[in-house]
């Protein structure tokens, strides 16, 4: 390792000594690396890491819909057939299993319903002033008539 560290003169930490053979044995090798570890890891707590960015760069990460989507499909499909190979081998369904089985019918619908109004949100996010003005008339007057 090199015998250069950040700030060597303030640590002073030699991983030579730590890595030589005949220095040490080798449970004083794997002492003297962890208390070197530990001198690093104390040094570093005080170093400001792109200090002059951090009031100019704001960062969200957002969970991809998506992918979140495809993991529930591929949980519910899992234990679908989970359950669908139990049937087929005739064991059946308990009670216990016809709720679960519920529950994930319920939750497959659910995705189902959501995955439709994030098409049409889309949809209309994509559709012009003019179709999107036509589609409120339209409604308005469906409204207006249900009213009367």
């Amino acid at each position: 390792m090199s015998r250069k560290i950040f700030n060597a003169g303030k640590l002073q930490v030699r991983y030579d000594e730590a890595a030589s053979k005949g220095a040490a044995g080798k449970q004083d090798r794997e002492e003297l690396l962890a208390q070197a570890d530990r001198d690093i890891e104390d040094e570093g707590a005080f170093v400001d890491i792109n200090r002059d960015a951090r009031d100019l760069i704001d960062v969200n990460i957002l969970p991809s819909l998506h992918s979140m989507m495809e993991n529930m499909y591929s949980i519910i499909d899992a234990e679908t057939r989970r359950l669908m190979r139990q049937t087929v081998s005739g064991g059946g369904m308990d009670k216990a299993d016809s709720q679960h089985f519920g529950q994930l019918t319920r939750s497959i619908c659910q995705l189902a319903n959501l995955e439709h109004g994030i098409r049409e949100q889309n949809q209309l996010e994509q559709m012009s002033d003019d179709d999107l003005k036509r589609l409120a008339d339209i409604a308005y007057k469906k409204l207006k008539g249900k009213s009367k």
